[in-house]
C-alpha cells in the first residue's frame, strides 16, 4: 500500500468515526441547539440530523450572515417561518458538507473562524480545484463488470446515482441527479512485479427507465479523449434500451452523435430507431447523407439560469424587477399576514391531534376554564386573555399556511407564463429547463423575418429562433400577479405548521 493510500484509509476511518459519533449524539446536539436558540423543535431536529456537531456553528454563522448578528430577530423570524431554514439553506448545507466530508478534506477544516459565505466560497474553490488520486495498486473490483476487453479495459456497472470512489478517481462529483446507474470505463493493467494498477477513464450517467444517457465525462468533467469513444459506442450497443442523449451538466463536454462515424450512426439507427426521433438527431443523419429528409419537428432545450428567465417573459411594471429570483429562491417574503384575528376562520379546521394538545394545555394551566363543550372557537374567544399563546400559535400557523399558498400561486403563474414556449421540465432555484418546438414558432412568424434570421444564422434553426426572440418578432409572454388573489390556508399544511407553533408557544 503506497503512502497516499495509507493516508486516504486513515482519513476514511476518521470520517466513519465522525459519522458514527454524529448518529450517537444526535439527541445531544438537538438539546444543545434548543438550549442556545429558542427555535421550533422541528428546526433543531432538522439541523441536528443534517449537521450534527456543526449545528451551532451553522446557526451562529446564519445569524451573522442574514440578521447582522441580531439573534433575537433571527429567533422571532424562524418561529414565524419554521420551514425557512430547510427550504432556503438545505442546498447550501449540502455543499458545505460535501466539502468538509470529502476524504481529501475531512478532519482538516476548522469552521469556527469561517463565516457562512467563507465556507461556501471555500467549498466552491475546492470543487473547482479537485484533483484525482490516480490509479490504485492491486485493486479488487466490487462492481459488476458489464464487459471485459482483452486489453485490460472493462465497463463497471455501479447501480447507484452516486459513487464516492468515482469522485475520488475522476475529480468530478461522481453523481447524477437524472440517472439511476453509473457506468465507469476502467483499466486494470500490469504494473510489474506481479502487481496491477487500476484507474477510471470515463463516467457515464444512464437512466434505465428512460433509456437516456445524461452524461459522459472524462477526468475533471472534461470531454473524454477520442481514444475512449469506441468503448463508449460499444457500451451503447450493450444497453437494454437507448433512446438518445439527455442533458444534465455541461452537456457540451459530453460525447454526442456527432462524434460517431457514419458506419456507427447507421448501426445505431438500425438497432435503436427510437433514438432518432428528434429534429437534432435526424439533422445529424441528414448532414451525413444517411437520410434524405428530416421528419421530426425541431426541438430546442432552453436551459436558463434564474437571472436569464426574464429574457423570455415580460414582467408587469407593478412588480419588482427581482420578482423572478424572489419567487424561485426566496419566496417567504412574498406574502405578509399581520396575524390579527384570522385564527377564528380556521378554528374548526384544527385536527384531532392539535385540538387534543390545546385542550390538554388549557386543562393543565387553566383548570378553571370549562372545556366540556369541545368547541375551540367558543372556548378561546371566551378566555382570550388567558389563551393568548394559543391564539398566537393559531395565527402564526394560518399566516405561514397562507404564505405557502401564495408562494404556490406565484410559482404557478411564472410556470404558466413560461409554458408559452413549450413543456417546462424543470423550474426551481437553479432556473428553468423548457422544451421548445421551434417549428410552432417559425411557422407563425413573417416568412421574410424567418428567412432573414436564417441567413444571419447560416441556416441554424436554433440560432434563428433566438434571433427572432431577441428582435421581438416572437413576443414574450406576460408574467403578472393579480392583486385580487387571496391566499387560502390549506388545512393539511395549516395543521402541520400548527403542530410546530403549538410546541413552541405552549412549551
Amino acid at each position: 500500500m503506497n503512502h497516499n493510500k495509507k493516508i486516504l484509509k486513515l482519513v476514511k476511518e476518521q470520517v466513519k468515526l465522525i459519522f458514527e459519533n454524529d448518529l450517537l449524539l444526535e439527541a445531544d446536539y438537538k438539546k444543545k441547539i434548543l438550549e442556545k436558540f429558542a427555535i421550533p423543535e422541528s428546526v433543531a431536529e432538522y439541523l441536528s440530523e443534517r449537521l450534527g456537531k456543526l449545528s451551532l456553528w451553522f446557526l451562529n454563522a446564519l445569524v451573522a450572515d442574514q440578521f447582522d448578528s441580531q439573534k433575537e430577530y433571527f429567533i422571532k423570524y424562524v418561529n414565524q417561518r419554521p420551514f425557512w431554514v430547510r427550504s432556503s439553506f438545505d442546498s447550501k448545507v449540502t455543499k458545505i458538507l460535501d466539502w468538509i466530508r470529502h476524504p481529501l478534506v475531512a478532519g482538516t477544516v476548522d469552521l469556527r473562524n469561517l463565516t457562512l459565505q467563507d465556507a461556501l466560497n471555500k467549498s466552491d474553490e475546492f470543487h473547482e480545484s479537485l484533483k484525482t488520486l490516480g490509479g490504485q495498486i492491486n485493486y479488487k473490483e466490487e462492481n459488476e463488470k458489464l464487459v471485459q476487453y482483452d486489453n485490460g479495459f472493462y465497463w463497471a456497472k455501479i447501480p447507484s446515482n452516486y459513487s464516492q470512489e468515482e469522485c475520488n478517481r475522476m475529480g468530478h462529483c461522481g453523481r447524477t441527479s437524472k440517472g439511476d446507474i453509473l457506468f465507469s470505463l476502467r483499466s486494470d493493467l500490469d504494473y510489474g512485479k506481479g502487481m496491477t494498477i487500476n484507474d477510471s477513464h470515463l463516467t457515464v450517467a444512464y437512466n434505465s427507465g428512460e433509456g437516456l444517457i445524461y452524461q459522459s465525462k472524462g477526468k475533471k468533467n472534461a470531454k473524454p479523449s477520442e481514444k475512449y469513444f469506441p468503448y463508449f459506442f460499444d457500451l451503447i450497443l450493450r444497453l437494454p434500451k437507448f433512446n438518445g442523449f439527455g442533458r444534465e451538466y455541461q452537456s457540451s463536454e459530453d460525447i454526442s452523435l456527432e462524434d460517431f462515424s457514419n458506419d456507427q450512426l447507421k448501426q445505431l439507427l438500425q438497432k435503436y430507431p427510437e433514438a432518432f426521433q428528434t429534429y437534432t438527431s435526424q439533422k445529424v443523419l441528414k448532414d451525413r447523407g444517411i437520410i434524405e429528409t428530416i421528419k421530426a419537428k425541431g426541438k430546442l432545450i432552453l436551459d436558463l439560469d434564474v437571472d436569464e428567465i426574464d429574457t423570455y417573459i415580460q414582467i408587469d411594471n407593478h412588480l419588482r424587477n427581482d420578482i423572478i429570483k424572489r419567487v424561485l429562491t426566496d419566496p417567504y417574503d412574498l406574502y405578509y399576514n399581520d396575524y390579527s384575528d384570522s385564527w377564528k376562520y380556521m378554528a374548526d379546521d384544527v385536527n384531532a391531534e392539535n385540538k387534543k394538545t390545546i385542550l390538554q394545555y388549557i386543562t393543565d394551566k387553566f383548570p378553571d376554564i370549562d372545556i366540556s363543550s369541545g368547541d375551540l372557537e367558543d372556548i378561546i374567544e371566551e378566555n382570550s386573555d388567558e389563551l393568548n399563546e394559543v391564539i398566537i400559535a393559531l395565527n402564526q400557523a394560518i399566516g405561514d399556511a397562507e404564505a405557502q399558498d401564495y408562494e404556490s400561486y406565484c410559482y404557478n403563474q411564472l410556470k404558466s407564463a413560461l409554458e408559452f414556449w413549450g413543456t417546462v421540465n424543470e423550474l426551481n432555484d437553479s432556473g428553468a429547463v423548457i422544451e421548445v418546438d421551434i417549428d410552432d414558432f417559425l411557422d407563425n412568424v413573417d416568412a421574410g423575418e424567418v428567412e432573414y434570421a436564417m441567413d444571419r444564422c447560416d441556416g441554424d434553426r436554433e440560432c434563428a429562433f433566438h434571433e427572432l426572440v431577441s428582435d421581438g418578432n416572437i413576443a414574450a409572454p406576460r408574467f403578472y400577479l393579480d392583486d385580487r388573489y387571496t391566499p387560502t390556508a390549506n388545512k393539511q399544511n395549516f395543521n402541520e405548521i400548527l403542530q410546530d407553533t403549538l410546541s413552541f408557544q405552549l412549551s
